[in-house]
């Protein structure tokens, strides 16, 4: 299943994500959105459906307190966990697929982020942090819109 194959106008990104092109616009104004969609012959942005899910996310993880900046960077890392669930559930062999958690910490040395995906709470305890943000990768899967998971269905279908 190729998501990065369907190329979405930036209306269409903002429809199917929900988040309004004012935002897209400004995010990229201020450089949030390196390495994301692609310019058209039109000078107009487009996204890929893998692109598309990821906005999704950012929407998904709005209220968490964490900033923009943050929050893309989850979702970079969330998308993939989020399209391996979404197949995993809707696959054939769905009643033997065993949810993943995604957990993410701040690295404060460093200062960056760091993602581990464990396949349950206990196996948080083996890793050697105390503070993390934890994300339910099937209850992200759930909260997509509908509109995504069925161009997923579709996708995943051709």
């Amino acid at each position: 299943m190729d998501y990065k194959k369907h190329i979405y106008s930036q209306a269409d990104a903002s429809i199917l994500s929900g988040i309004p092109q004012d935002a897209l616009r400004d995010w990229r104004r201020r450089d949030f959105l390196q390495h994301f969609g692609e310019q058209g012959e039109n000078s107009r942005w487009n996204y890929s459906l893998d692109e598309i899910i990821q906005l999704a996310v950012v929407r998904c993880l709005a209220g968490n307190g964490h900033s923009i900046e943050k929050q893309l960077y989850m979702a970079r890392h969330l998308s993939l966990a989020v399209i391996a669930e979404f197949d995993a559930a809707n696959s054939f062999y769905a009643s033997n697929h065993k949810r993943e958690i995604t957990a993410f910490r701040l690295d404060v040395p460093i200062g960056g982020w760091m993602c581990h995906t464990v396949r349950s709470f206990a196996d948080l305890e083996e890793l050697p942090f105390m503070q993390v943000l934890v994300v339910d990768t099937a209850k992200l899967v759930e909260s997509l819109p509908d509109e995504i998971k069925s161009l997923m269905r579709d996708t995943a279908d051709t």
